[in-house]
């Protein structure tokens, strides 16, 4: 075969457009790997960077789960003389703080299998991209 066919400007394009979009999936699919092997929990901002190619209406602006740990709480009953007196917590009210952390830790699992399903999915998009601009300009160009 001739290599001689690819020699306009928006060949070259192409070309560098598409190994680009390519190492850009490939560089997803590997990073996706990494995390799965190594049996972490996954990044919840992801693991392709944001750049000005990819879009940043995905990530969340949570931290870290240990923003779930409830705040110390006093509880207070009134005394006979009419002033608050702090007091343990009741079983329900440790139920319902209990409950609320575990409730925000499922939010930042969710969160991380939204986020894997996405990187999924975009590398996915930038191998099909690379692919298809690398054989597209053997037909167009």
């Amino acid at each position: 075969m001739d290599n001689d066919y690819c020699r306009s400007p928006l060949c070259s394009w192409f070309q560098f457009f598409g190994v680009l979009f390519l190492l850009i999936g490939l560089y997803g699919v590997l990073r996706i790997l990494h995390v799965q092997v190594r049996h972490v929990p996954y990044p919840i901002r992801g693991v392709i960077p944001n750049t000005f190619i990819t879009s940043s209406e995905n990530t969340t602006s949570y931290t870290r789960e240990s923003e779930c740990e409830p705040y110390p709480q006093i509880y207070y009953d009134y005394g006979p003389d009419g002033k608050q007196v702090p007091r343990d917590a009741s079983p329900e009210e440790i139920a319902v703080a209990q409950e609320q952390a575990k409730r925000c830790v499922r939010g930042f699992d969710e969160d991380r299998s939204k986020q894997a399903q996405y990187d999924k999915n975009e590398a996915a998009f930038f191998i099909f991209l690379g692919l298809g601009l690398l054989a597209s300009k053997r037909f167009f160009l």
